[in-house]
């Protein structure tokens, strides 16, 4: 049993995954509106599409880029 385990403390770990994670996402909503060319959007709507399907239970990363598409009629 480790010492986080003995005190019921969270895993460090799980801390940095969940960081990892809210970067990635954070650079490829960034990378998006900040893309020009028409075709390298689409490739990294794609890229969250496939982060989407590997990751069900998370907030849909693909809608999240549709959304800001829209602005304020969203």
């Amino acid at each position: 049993m480790t010492t986080a385990e003995l005190y019921e403390l969270p895993d460090v770990a799980d801390y940095m995954a969940a960081e990892s994670i809210d970067a990635y996402r954070a650079q490829l909503v960034t990378r998006y509106h900040s893309a020009t060319n028409p075709v390298e959007q689409l490739r990294l709507y794609a890229e969250a599409a496939r982060y989407d399907r590997r990751h069900p239970g998370e907030s849909p990363l693909a809608d999240e880029l549709y959304g800001a598409e829209l602005g304020e009629v969203a």
